[in-house]
């Protein structure tokens, strides 16, 4: 994406995007949140060096989508207005509004998924493309066991996968973070098996026909046949409720997890920050939104989680929106 501002910030704009670039930052979502602002200040004849309550709030309410879409804007103006302010020139800096999260995922049972991975286990193979049966599989049980994001297990690369350990390193995540994930033994010799008999290759997923790494596309393929297959049907009974697929792996895992953690004698307090890191959470901010779904096996968790927060002040109180 080209930096071609023309706002009266132009300049400073451009400024900012090379000091995060220097700073190892990823710029894409800043880029977009700066590219919004020029062009607001440009389509409102705004020609003064300042960045007013007035301006930002009447850009705020141009933003579209989700009130967490709006909070995304927010957290990368508000690092623009520090540096603004910086180097004299005056930037307001808004206040987060409260984020409700109304997202409802799907969170399979234990009987669902002794059904799918049996179901996957007994894929034929093709002669055309024999590892794709198989790739699923480990794909599922990466999923499932390691609460890995889609992307991440599919871009998961062979040198990162240390088979003595039994421990995935997973190098490009979400918000350009990394982490350390420990796998389950029976998914260790699983892979160790499976790359003991092909070609050498950089990714694990790769479709040794074409010589490229399998897609999202093709994960949500297989996804929906073995949803069918095992005739697991869902009906949206609630507002944003998300139907079964790929990344409600990553949610069966967080709940599976919290319910595990509540039967150790391990206090919450010193647990929740672990499990957090584990899942790649910038904060823990991002962990709750995995306990908000009103899933009567969530509401406990949530309860601690949000006692902790409140407890150990991690999150300033905000205004409603």
């Amino acid at each position: 994406m080209k930096n071609d501002f023309k706002s009266f910030l132009a300049v400073e704009f451009s400024n900012y995007l090379q000091l995060l670039l220097s700073a190892g930052r990823s710029t894409h979502n800043h880029e977009i949140m700066l590219r919004s602002l020029d062009s607001f200040l440009l389509q409102n004849h705004t020609f003064e060096k300042c960045l007013s309550e007035s301006i930002i709030n009447q850009w705020l309410s141009t933003i579209c989508g989700t009130s967490a879409n709006k909070v995304s804007y927010i957290a990368r103006y508000r690092g623009l207005s520090k540096y603004l302010r910086s180097i004299n020139i005056t930037a307001f800096e808004p206040e987060y509004p409260r984020c409700s999260y109304t997202y409802a995922p799907y969170v399979f049972s234990d009987e669902e998924w002794k059904r799918m991975i049996a179901s996957a286990d007994s894929l034929p193979y093709s002669d055309y493309n024999p590892e794709s049966a198989v790739l699923f599989c480990i794909l599922l049980r990466m999923l499932y066991g390691c609460g890995l994001r889609r992307n991440e297990a599919l871009k998961m690369e062979t040198r990162d996968i240390d088979l003595n350990l039994g421990v995935l390193f997973v190098r490009h995540a979400k918000n350009d973070k990394q982490r350390y994930v420990p796998m389950d033994i029976s998914l260790t010799e699983l892979i160790r098996a499976y790359l003991s008999i092909v070609p050498q290759r950089e990714y694990l997923f790769v479709n040794s026909t074409s010589g490229r790494r399998y897609s999202a596309e093709w994960a949500r393929k297989r996804m929906g046949h073995l949803l069918q297959d095992c005739g697991i049907d869902f009906e949206r009974v609630r507002k944003y409720e998300r139907g079964p697929c790929l990344h409600c792996f990553r949610h069966t895992f967080v709940a599976k997890a919290f319910d595990q953690l509540l039967q150790t004698p391990l206090d919450f307090a010193d647990a929740v920050p672990f499990i957090s890191t584990y899942l790649g959470h910038c904060d823990l901010r991002e962990t709750d939104k995995y306990l908000q779904a009103n899933y009567d096996f969530f509401q406990r968790d949530h309860t601690l989680i949000t006692d902790y927060t409140r407890k150990h002040n991690i999150f300033p109180e905000v205004i409603d929106e």
